[in-house]
């Protein structure tokens, strides 16, 4: 998660990795932030290379292009442009 603090408030910014399932963590994320009081800015997910070992191959997911470098650029855009979901 990153923080970003500004001059008139505090807006918080989360991507997060993933293998195979996100488990729903993004949905835990926001319960929790809600129950917080923390406002949450932008929310992305991005599924990576799957690194549970024993449940994988780890050839054939390395093999599949998930674009990650794309997503990823075009998240860290968005903060840089401080754009809200």
């Amino acid at each position: 998660m990153v923080f970003y603090f500004t001059g008139t408030g505090n807006s918080l910014y989360v991507i997060m990795t993933y293998g195979c399932s996100n488990g729903a963590a993004m949905q835990i994320i926001r319960k929790i932030a809600a129950e917080c009081h923390l406002p949450l800015a932008y929310t992305r997910t991005v599924k990576m290379v799957d690194n549970y070992l024993p449940g994988f191959d780890m050839e054939a997911e390395k093999a599949m292009d998930k674009k990650v470098d794309f997503k990823m650029a075009d998240n860290l855009r968005d903060i840089a442009n401080r754009r809200h979901d």
